[in-house]
């Protein structure tokens, strides 16, 4: 029994099938391909997607979005979707544009690509009263600072915190 890779438009692999009657599988703009003998065994294609050029399966290149780890509450956080691909943010997608994510809730924004790049991202949103937490040296990196530079060091670290995130 063939394997099938189904893709969508922008090559990006959805699913494998194992049966008969594959295109019983694909809806929409969905195609399939049977799956080239060297990937038989692979059933993870997160970092490939399927090349209708080439009609190659090809690894996807990495790219950075830059977008911040962690960011406060009610921040704006956008971002241009790149060419060739579409983004994925909390099950979403977006083929086009700027993408604005949001913020105005606490919690993880998952942000993925689809098609020829490879980025996967959680951004993580918190209170300014959790940023600021963060922000501070972790009580073993205080501990050793009193210890190398007394408590006017430590006072000098710990206010470099405070004034970023003033109360």
């Amino acid at each position: 029994m063939n394997q099938y890779l189904i893709y969508d438009t922008y090559g990006e692999i959805l699913r494998l099938y194992s049966g008969i009657e594959p295109a019983t599988q694909v809806s929409g703009s969905e195609a399939y391909i049977i799956t080239p003998e060297v990937y038989a065994g692979l059933t993870d294609f997160s970092a490939y997607y399927y090349n209708s050029s080439t009609k190659a399966i090809t690894e996807k290149t990495s790219t950075d979005l830059s977008l911040a780890s962690i960011v406060s509450l009610n921040d704006t956080v956008s971002f241009t979707v790149p060419t060739d691909c579409y983004v994925i943010v909390d099950n979403v997608i977006t083929t086009s544009g700027t993408v604005t994510l949001n913020t105005s809730v606490v919690g993880g924004i998952y942000v993925r690509l689809g098609g020829k790049l490879l980025y996967k991202k959680t951004v993580k949103v918190v209170t300014y009263s959790e940023r600021r937490s963060l922000e501070y040296p972790s009580i073993k990196d205080q501990l050793d600072l009193l210890y190398h530079s007394g408590i006017d060091g430590w006072k000098a670290q710990i206010k470099l915190t405070k004034d970023k995130y003033p109360k």
